[in-house]
């Protein structure tokens, strides 16, 4: 009985799959038939008298005392028994009787053996044939917990019971969850979009976004098209799908001819006449038509934006499709199509009045400074420089930082390739925006420090370093020139970016040195700087620095004040010191429980089932990836999510996980 619950695991199958479990049994240990052989195969055939007199020999050769795997084992057998003939159109007194007697052999297997997740599915079968949800809820959110191979089975299992007992926002999330590890699993994801569509549509937005920016950009796209013309939404849940189809769009690689072929291309055409997203369809469609691109054409999408105001979904519909204009921009690039992709990028500057893209700016900047293409850089300030200020001052008003930081960091290359350095002072100087850029990026990591809720870090281009020490250099400031390349080396290193300290630093290294200063010290450079040289040479040399171990240490959470309402409720909420507090222990318990702990690499994150052990109950799930997270609460019939950022040993840990309270 050395295998025995290896065994039981691969007969707990049984009521899966009957050839994988039998196979496990007479297989095991060589040519040896395990020992209830004979009675699986009998109960395979439906000869349950037979397999039932089998088992209950095994389990009387036992010893009592000491073989309780084997008893966990036996008992396992006689319920899979009784369950199985209990299904097999009996009477019903027999029937009743059998999953009674299935009951108490599951939980005999359950009490002398290793805790199993399938046992526990299949005992919770038996509890709802006998009417018992809620202990089978129980049982079930106990097997999705134990974290075995057939989780995401057990789990969808687990949503549906939770679906049939009413609570779908429940069943939703864990759906969602399934659908987040099983990309394929086409039939859990239609159960998600149909209990959302039936019980709330809002949800159903939320949850496409996080599966879409999971990479589930194939099945969202095809969910968002297949219920866009449901009677259930309304018009601005609409338009937010819309925005969704468009982010989706810009992440599939696929060329204008596969795009006219595709599903999504057929869906779209059937909504052109649509009275309420017809005009942005056609919008849509104009991108991959061959031929000029108009402005004019995607006007219906520049008012699906509201500067100053937080986006429900993490992102405006307009910002979506910006996104997908920059990204078909992106692609024409890498087919040799150069004239195309600056189309694309011109489209996204003029997209709305006013408000010049600054990422298709920043684009399009480094597109003309690479071909020293003054001409056209000249042009493009020509048309759009009162816009782009415009632009970059309707962000300060809104504190937008990082569309701040875009629009500074074009200018800056613009402006140097244009030759207008000028006073730092002069807004429309070289000086000024690359000045201005680099403190932007030290204000945003700041603010990321202290768990203000922003991606960060923001590593500043190495080229802008360059253009701003020339620009020094060209206007007499060679001190300057050195310290922002010192300055910028250190930040580098800060964030483990050696390769980018080492370019910043090579102009200088590529100097002759100073005999009177310093063998290794560069020529020009003061001796005030020979520490600070030696410090950022050693560490380059060194290369990066290994990721922090996560095998001890304390870690501490900081949560961000402002929560969004993902389902109910207004847009935004403050949570209160308390609630901040009792969240932040939550998240650093389950976080400290990743210490020693294999973690996920990739882009999807890794799901595992949180503890209950020090989390407090409204915490449904945390998400972490690197350092940064959000976890997800409930609060009365509403959902938030809240970001949060981690401090201490694991904080620099590679970690992409998503726990979920089963």
């Amino acid at each position: 009985m050395k295998t025995r619950m290896r065994e039981v695991a691969a007969a707990v199958l049984l009521a899966l799959g009957w050839e994988s479990a039998v196979a496990g049994a007479q297989g095991a240990e060589g040519a040896m038939p395990h020992p209830a052989a004979n009675g699986l195969a009998a109960l395979k055939d439906g000869r349950f008298g037979e397999a039932r007199q089998s088992f209950l020999g095994l389990l009387s050769s036992l010893d009592k005392g000491e073989d309780p795997a084997g008893l966990a084992e036996a008992h396992f057998y006689l319920g899979l028994t009784d369950q199985q003939q209990a299904g097999a159109g009996v009477e019903d007194a027999q029937r009743l009787a059998l999953l009674g007697s299935a009951l108490e052999h599951y939980r005999e297997a359950l009490a002398k053996g290793q805790e199993s997740a399938g046992i526990l599915n299949n005992l919770a079968r038996v509890q709802v044939a006998l009417g018992r949800t809620n202990e089978a809820l129980l049982a079930l959110s106990r097997a999705v917990e134990l974290n075995d191979s057939r989780r995401g089975f057990y789990a969808e299992n687990y949503a549906d019971l939770l679906l049939q007992a009413g609570r779908w926002r429940d069943a939703c999330r864990l759906y969602a969850m399934v659908a987040g590890e099983q990309p394929q699993n086409r039939s859990v994801h239609r159960k998600l979009v149909d209990a959302c569509v039936q019980q709330g549509p809002d949800l159903l937005a939320w949850y496409l976004g996080e599966l879409a920016e999971a990479g589930q950009v194939a099945q969202v796209l095809d969910s968002a098209l297949g219920v866009m013309r449901h009677p259930v939404w309304s018009r601005v849940q609409r338009e937010e799908m819309m925005g969704l189809v468009a982010y989706c769009l810009s992440r599939r690689n696929e060329t204008l001819q596969e795009f006219a072929a595709s599903a999504a291309a057929r869906m779209l055409r059937g909504l052109v006449e649509d009275p309420e997203v017809g005009e942005g369809v056609k919008g849509l469609l104009h991108l991959y038509e061959p031929g000029a691109l108009d402005a004019g054409r995607i006007r219906w999408w520049s008012r699906l934006i509201r500067p100053g105001e937080e986006p429900r979904r993490g992102r405006w519909p307009f910002e979506s499709l910006l996104g997908l204009i920059r990204a078909l921009g992106e692609r024409a690039g890498v087919e040799g199509n150069v004239e195309r992709q600056e189309a694309y990028w011109l489209l996204a500057v003029g997209a709305k009045s006013g408000a010049p893209d600054p990422e298709a700016l920043w684009l399009l900047a480094n597109h003309y400074s690479d071909r020293r293409d003054m001409r056209k850089l000249d042009a493009l300030m020509q048309q759009h420089e009162v816009g782009i200020f415009q632009g970059k001052g309707e962000a300060y008003s809104t504190s937008q930082t990082e569309k701040i930081y875009r629009y500074h960091m074009a200018l800056g290359v613009i402006y140097s390739q244009l030759d207008r350095w000028k006073s730092p002072r002069r807004v429309d100087s070289a000086l000024f925006q690359l000045q201005r850029a680099m403190e932007t990026a030290d204000h945003l990591n700041a603010k990321a420090a202290a768990g203000g809720g922003v991606a960060g870090p923001v590593v500043v281009p190495t080229r802008l370093v360059d253009l701003l020490a020339s620009g020094y250099e060209k206007t007499g400031q060679a001190d300057q020139a050195i310290r922002v390349r010192f300055d910028q080396a250190e930040k580098y290193l800060q964030f483990n970016q050696t390769d980018a300290a080492a370019r910043v630093m090579a102009p200088l290294k590529a100097r002759a040195v100073d005999p009177a200063l310093d063998p290794n010290l560069p020529a020009g450079v003061r001796d005030s700087y020979r520490a600070r040289f030696k410090a950022i040479d050693e560490k380059i040399a060194r290369g990066p620095v290994p990721l922090a171990s996560t095998s001890s240490g304390s870690v501490t959470v900081r949560v961000a004040p402002e929560a969004s309402v993902v389902a109910g409720g207004a847009n935004r909420r403050t949570l209160t010191e308390v609630e901040r507090r009792t969240i932040e222990t939550s998240i650093g318990n389950v976080v400290q429980s990743m210490q020693g702990k294999a973690v996920v690499p990739g882009a999807g994150s890794g799901f595992r089932s949180l503890s209950t052990n020090g989390v407090a109950p409204e915490v449904q799930e945390v998400s972490v990836t690197g350092n940064r997270g959000r976890v997800l609460l409930r609060q009365g019939t509403n959902l938030v999510q809240v970001p949060f950022q981690v401090d201490g040993a694991a904080a620099n840990a590679k970690k992409n996980v998503r726990y979920v309270r089963p």
